[in-house]
This record gives structure tokens, sequence and C-alpha cells, in this order.
């Protein structure tokens, strides 16, 4: 069975210092060793300024820049910005779970005789799943600043 690397034709392949022009790849200058992973390829969108650590270093002992952002080097309206930004979402998520427990509530009406199950149902799934997320961004943060604080 082939692999789908075989598929691949063309790889655009750059040197980290090259950063943020766009590659596929991209490689230490000194020894050629894949540094991609440390690498953000998001520079831009609705989604602010990416969270994590602002270099990296490579196995040569080469640093460079990452394109990530350093919680505690946001200024104060940045740092409330990308705080604020899970309200809008956990509406939304929370809206769409209660419009798809509207079946839910016929089917609980149904089997049950209860009519609002579905939908508080549906409502507290949008809700846990927010939650979640919200304590991700709260691990990028804690993350953040025990790199940036000394303890």
């Amino acid at each position: 069975m082939p692999s789908w690397s075989v598929l691949k034709l063309h790889s655009y392949q750059l040197p980290v210092s090259k950063f943020p022009e766009w590659a596929e790849t991209y490689v230490c200058d000194q020894c050629g060793a894949d540094l991609t992973r440390f690498v953000c390829k998001v520079l831009s969108g609705h989604g602010g300024k990416p969270i994590g650590p602002e270099t990296c270093t490579c196995d040569c002992g080469r640093t460079y820049k990452t394109g990530y952002v350093e919680w505690d080097h946001l200024t104060f309206e940045e740092q409330e910005h990308e705080s604020a930004g899970l309200l809008p979402l956990w509406l939304m998520v929370s809206i769409g779970f209660a419009i798809v427990g509207i079946p839910a509530d016929v089917l609980t009406f149904a089997f049950l005789g209860n009519w609002k199950a579905g939908f508080f149902g549906s409502l507290l799934a949008g809700t846990v799943l927010v939650l979640f997320l919200r304590l991700r961004f709260r691990a990028k943060i804690t993350a953040s600043r025990r790199r940036t604080r000394s303890f």
C-alpha cells in the first residue's frame, strides 16, 4: 500500500531565520535540524496573538524566534481581549447545542414525559465543552507565566 508521503510532490523548505516567510518546513541554518514544530504558522487572524515560547534553541545552540508571544509580554488590553474571547464562543456553542436539544426534548417527552431534560442536557454539554476549552487556555497562560517569571 503506498504511503501518503509518496503523493507529496513538492515540499517548500526554508531556514528558520527566514521566518515569518511561509514554508511547509523550517530547518536550522547551521545544522539542518527540522524545527517546524517550534514555529507558529498562524501569524494573523481573528484569534489574537498566539501564546507560547518566543524563542526556540536548536540542538546545535542557535536561537530562533518562533512567532509566539509570552503572556506577560502582552499589554493589559491584549490580555483582556484574549481572556474575553471565550464568552461569545460559549454563547454560540450553548445555543447550538440547545437547538440540537429540541429533537432531544421531543424524544425525552415521548419516553420520560419531561419536556426540558433534552434542552438542559444539551445546554450543559455546550457549557462543559467551553469549560474544557477555557481550562486549556488557562493552562497555556500558566505555562507562559512559569517560563517568564522566576519563582
